[in-house]
């Protein structure tokens, strides 16, 4: 069986998104959160290389433009672990939703204007 790349970004989204709706939730609970960032995991990690081929399959996405990418997603990611224990002392336990929240917010607004960059 097949999946086509976006069907598994829908799906990829979707268990990001759900995760982090179960943060906020659960953010009392030790065993819960563990659970959950298990599951983001897993959601996230083929996420990069569907939007990459879902990408390609609308827009010619170069070289140049996909490295840029890779390198700004990569910055991104690396800003995680910093944003979310220097928002610890001010947020609580609801720094990790809430720094995901905007990081993915963020990854959307790179995605879009990727395609728009490409399609022009």
């Amino acid at each position: 069986m097949c999946i086509s790349p976006q069907r598994l970004l829908v799906c990829c989204c979707a268990v990001a998104a759900g995760c982090i709706g179960a943060f906020a939730w659960n953010a009392e609970s030790l065993p819960a959160i563990q659970v959950i960032a298990g599951m983001y995991g897993l959601g996230i990690a083929p996420m990069f290389s569907a939007a990459m081929t879902s990408a390609q399959e609308y827009v010619h996405v170069s070289g140049r433009a996909a490295s840029i990418l890779v390198c700004g997603s990569s910055l991104g990611k690396s800003t995680l672990p910093l944003a979310v224990t220097t928002s610890f002392d001010h947020y609580g336990n609801m720094a990790f939703p809430a720094v995901l929240g905007v990081i993915v917010a963020c990854e959307a607004v790179a995605i879009c204007c990727m395609v728009c960059v490409g399609s022009t």
